[in-house]
Formats: C-alpha cells, structure tokens, sequence
C-alpha cells in the first residue's frame, strides 16, 4: 500500500435509565480521546488529537390516549490538536422536542423541531493533499467555525399487521453549511487548480436549505409462493 492511516483511542460511555412521574428517558455522559495519522503517498492529513466530552438527556412520554411527547438536549466539547495548524476547541448544544398522535384505527401522525451543532471534522479543518479514495486535492480550511442545523419535519403513517405505508417532509436551515467545491490551492508559488494529477477541491462553508421527503411502504404475504412468508418494499426519497 501507498499510504498507512492509523487511527487509535478510547471511547466510553455511561448511561442511566430513569422513570419518573410518567415519563421515561435516559441521562449519560461520553468521552472520546483518539488520534489519527496518516503516512505515505496519500497523506492528506497531518497527525490529529481529537478529545470530546459530551453530556445528554432525553426524556419521553405517552398517555392512554395515544398522545405522546419527547425530547432531548447534548452539550459536546470538541478539542482538536493538530501536529502543524495547533488547537481548535468548540462548544456545542443540540436540542428537540416532538410530538405524535397514535389512532387505534392504525394511524400515525407525528412533528419534531430540533437545532443540531456539530464541529467541522479533522478533513475539514485540516486536509491538504492527495485523497485517491475521492479522487480529488482536498485542503480543508482550520477557520472553520460551527454547523448548525434548525430542521422540521413531519411524519405521517398507517400500518396493519400486513401492510404499511408512510409519508415523511422535511426542511433544515444550515448556517455555516460545510461541503466541498473545486477551487485552487498554492504549489511551488503558484496557484493551481490541479495538484499531484487531481483537481483541487476546497472544504467551504455557506447558509443552506435542504427541503425532502420520501414515501415508503411494504406489503408482507405471509405463507405464499415456495411455502415462504414474502416481504416487498418499495420507497422513494428526494432531497
């Protein structure tokens, strides 16, 4: 092989499971310590500590009536420490709240509003050089700031012992979107929109909207051709 990527840590998580007054949920706390380096001709990225600390809980509950609630809020510390661009430390809150209706007529209908924050990754803050598996110059950006996603969605669903079909819509307003563009990148004092044989791509950020659904649906037959019980599903998705 051209290139060896090494990639060690520790990841531990402890979790507690509660009732109380009606509701059940889960509170816990994760820590992540790890490092990756990568050695050889497709070395795109310099040698990187990452270390995350996050704190969650989610919580929900459903009355005779079918009616039910749920929600969930995260807080993440994200350190990263790299070998040639120093340290980048972000501090991150997601939060959601949703709420569903059951029918004993074998409906469904449901709402969720969440705001997720994530930190750009190590590729996306520090790459530079040759990414074979994509077949693209990628050169991350360590200004970076947070991504953050405002998203609706609603969901609706009816399902028997033998047949479901469901709709699902959604809407997410990203601010500081993170994606990859082709653009140019200095070599040898020049700025070049090919380096090593690939073209170049930039790791860039800008507001988005990403507005889709899907439609999916099975049908089980049970005992039929070849003594089987037979499942077809079918979906259709767009974004």
């Amino acid at each position: 092989p051209g290139t060896l990527y090494n990639s060690d840590g520790v990841e531990t998580r402890f979790e507690v499971d509660h009732a109380i007054a009606g509701f059940e949920g889960a509170a816990g706390i994760q820590y992540t310590d790890k490092t990756l380096e990568a050695f050889g001709d497709e070395a795109f990225i310099t040698p990187t500590d990452t270390e995350t600390l996050g704190f969650f809980l989610y919580e929900a509950r459903e009355w005779e009536s079918g009616f039910g609630v749920e929600g969930g809020l995260r807080t993440d510390n994200v350190d990263y420490d790299n070998i040639i661009n120093g340290k980048r430390e972000f501090d991150l809150f997601s939060g959601s709240i949703g709420i569903h209706q059951h029918w004993d007529n074998a409906f469904f209908l449901g709402g969720q509003l969440s705001l997720t924050e994530r930190a750009p990754n190590e590729s996306e803050l520090f790459a530079d050089g040759p990414h074979l598996a994509t077949n693209q110059f990628e050169v991350g950006n360590a200004n970076f700031s947070t991504e953050s996603g405002l998203n609706a969605e609603i969901t609706a669903r009816y399902r028997t012992d033998t047949f479901s079909i469901g709709v699902n819509v959604f809407q997410t307003e990203f601010d500081d979107f993170i994606y990859l563009t082709p653009g140019a990148t200095i070599e040898d004092g020049e700025l070049v929109t090919e380096a090593d044989g690939l073209p170049v791509f930039l790791f860039a950020q800008q507001d988005a909207t990403f507005t889709g659904g899907e439609i999916y649906s099975d049908l089980i037959v049970p005992r039929g051709a070849l003594g089987a019980d037979w499942t077809l599903e079918a979906s259709l998705d767009f974004v």
